[in-house]
């Protein structure tokens, strides 16, 4: 199923998570692989494991998949100065 899904997501973010997943590479190192920027590299794992994510709770028969905030980011609270 999740070799299904791979084939799914584009080329660019396809390679970086299989060399950051499956290789075990670090960021810096696919970065040089690829010569592209560490920063372009978490963009395209963090979009590559979000549309993971969607494709693979939205397959028949698949189980929920909890997100820790359900996509939303928190709010800081500020703290007095009281």
């Amino acid at each position: 199923m999740l070799r299904r899904a791979l084939a799914t997501l584009t080329e660019p973010h396809r390679i970086v998570f299989e060399l950051a997943v499956y290789q075990e590479r670090p960021y810096g190192e696919i970065s040089d692989l690829l010569h592209i920027p560490v920063g372009t590299i978490k963009s395209r794992m963090h979009n590559a494991v979000h549309a993971l994510k969607a494709l693979l709770a939205a397959a028949p028969g698949a189980a929920p998949v909890a997100a820790a905030n359900d996509g939303r980011r928190r709010k800081r609270r500020a703290v007095g100065r009281g």
